[in-house]
């Protein structure tokens, strides 16, 4: 074989890649095929490292929420003390009363939200397709979402109701707020004045009643509005009083014994979301008898 042949026949020559020198053979490298899957033990380890962050994790997600609930309701009473601050500027300071009765129907009674109306409140809707205990649906005219705080959680009323449900969701009282009854009384309470609230400055005289129970000379210490409590009756008016604050006068409505007052403090901590009357909002704990109570009384009254 010449010079020439040898040289085609190196090239080729199928046992001798392209670029390596004849005679050489190519170093064959073995591997493993990976393993496909988890073992058993590998699985359990995994799924307890996600149950151990989910026992973590929940918990604060839980708190957040509340938290958040907590938020919009601030607002909503930021929104409701707008909305009274306008009513009064058109009305010379007047503040709607709580409730007046001898109204026709269909409203039985006449609530600040039936008199300020969406002028005032915004759209309200009407979402009672029927009411219990015969009364016209509803009685006390349309909701409006202003009034809703998403941290209500139901309780059990009286006029017909067979499960919980939420204030805002009765068609006797739509509102998870409450009004301090010393800024404008109710008729037929046996109450000896007559209001003469001014928003902004003053509820009315409580002098000859409450000449000493949670008077206050600034009106940045007066309670507006708050979380409503427990009534336990649909007919309620929607106030508040020295109620909320347990042992003031030894009142049976007091708590422990009934009125569902701690229904009102529903917010993270035990607390409750409180309107004052110069139009900051706080969340205050329970006054003292309540398990964390502050010891603060809660109800207030400034006059003049």
């Amino acid at each position: 074989m010449n010079m020439i042949q040898e040289s085609f026949a190196i090239r080729l020559s199928p046992h001798t890649p392209r670029g390596e020198p004849h005679g050489h053979r190519r170093m064959q490298t073995s591997f493993t095929p990976l393993r496909a899957g988890f073992t058993l033990v590998e699985l359990l380890v995994v799924i307890a490292i996600i149950s151990i962050l989910s026992a973590l994790l929940l918990p604060a997600l839980k708190n957040a929420k509340a938290s958040a609930k907590s938020v919009v309701c601030m607002n909503n009473l930021h929104q409701i003390y707008i909305a009274f601050a306008a009513y009064a500027n058109d009305y010379n300071g007047a503040i709607p009363p709580t409730c007046r009765n001898g109204s026709t129907q269909p409203l039985l009674w006449d609530y600040y939200w039936t008199i300020m109306g969406k002028a005032y409140l915004g759209p309200g809707e009407w979402p009672y397709p029927t009411a219990p205990g015969g009364y016209p649906a509803p009685a006390n005219g349309p909701r409006y979402e202003v009034l809703q705080c998403p941290a209500e959680k139901g309780a059990n009323l009286s006029g017909g109701y067979t499960a919980t449900v939420k204030y805002y969701d009765s068609y006797l009282i739509p509102s998870s707020y409450a009004m301090n009854f010393g800024m404008t009384l109710a008729p037929g309470i046996p109450i000896n004045t007559i209001s003469k609230a001014k928003f902004g400055e003053r509820t009315g005289d409580l002098t000859l009643d409450y000449p000493t129970i949670g008077r206050v000379y600034d009106a940045a210490q007066v309670s507006f509005m708050m979380d409503c409590p427990d009534y336990g009756d649909g007919w309620q008016a929607p106030e508040f009083s020295y109620h909320i604050d347990p042992l003031t006068l030894n009142d049976w409505y007091a708590w422990p014994v009934g009125f569902g007052t701690y229904y009102a403090f529903r917010h993270p901590g035990g607390r409750a979301n409180i309107l004052y009357l110069d139009g900051h909002i706080a969340a205050m704990r329970p006054a003292a008898g309540f398990p964390g109570g502050s010891g603060t009384n809660l109800w207030t009254w400034k006059y003049p």
